[in-house]
């Protein structure tokens, strides 16, 4: 018998399988909940699938190119998953970015409600 972390471990890794092939948005409509929220250091706390969704799109929309996709180990402890990844773009004005954070996220009924990004600092890059 699968236990709740089982299925959200698995759940996660579909998500970052999604994002490595550009579906982001796949993966934002399949696995985040309706009353979602969100806590980005750079956004704030953002509250709603929609309004999230709108915010996704438009990270989405400014990149121009991919140049490193790389995931650690998920971990799942009941409601609960984390991972570590680095994302390293340029945007469509020009500029490069390489970001390293830690992902958390609860879950409920197999879709996320609640997630924050602890972005790493630079020089552990």
């Amino acid at each position: 018998m699968t236990t709740t972390a089982q299925n959200n471990q698995a759940a996660v890794e579909d998500i970052l399988s999604l994002m490595g092939q550009g579906k982001l948005l796949d993966a934002f409509e399949k696995y985040y909940g309706d009353d979602v929220t969100m806590h980005d250091p750079m956004a704030g706390l953002v509250k709603g699938k929609e309004v999230n969704r709108e915010r996704e799109i438009a990270f989405v929309n400014a990149i121009a190119e991919v140049h490193a996709f790389e995931v650690g180990p998920v971990m799942a402890a009941g409601d609960q998953t984390s991972y570590w990844n680095r994302f390293e773009f340029s945007t469509t004005d020009g500029q490069r970015v390489d970001l390293e954070q830690i992902a958390w996220q609860k879950w409920s009924d197999g879709k996320i409600v609640e997630e924050y990004f602890l972005p790493l600092p630079a020089e552990s890059n």
